[in-house]
């Protein structure tokens, strides 16, 4: 099976090791950050429910970072799916899937 230069992809992956022993947690009102439920009968953001109330979040699994095909926006023919874990699993509760919108400037 030949494969000509259009049929491969660059990918660039980065998991960072400990990141969570650096970053202290935050605490206040309204997170600086989008983040939706892992609930997926709810798409909407839950930072507005969240203002009502003292939240302090912390970062709770790895964190990884991924770029495929040069940095443009592809459209891949199959889904990725990543699994990860939380680093701790007690005394946790709202977990929140949380990423960097570098559409915001």
């Amino acid at each position: 099976n030949h494969l000509s230069s259009v049929d491969l992809v660059r990918i660039v992956f980065f998991a960072f090791d400990r990141l969570e022993e650096i970053l202290p947690p935050t605490f206040g009102k309204s997170p600086q950050f989008a983040a939706y439920t892992s609930d997926p009968a709810s798409s909407t953001s839950i930072n507005s429910e969240r203002e009502k109330k003292n939240i302090t979040r912390v970062l709770n699994s790895k964190v990884i970072s991924a770029s495929l095909g040069n940095g443009r926006h592809i459209q891949l023919s199959q889904m990725v799916r990543l699994t990860m874990k939380h680093l701790k699993t007690e005394n946790v509760t709202n977990p929140a899937c949380v990423f960097w919108d570098y559409t915001l400037q």
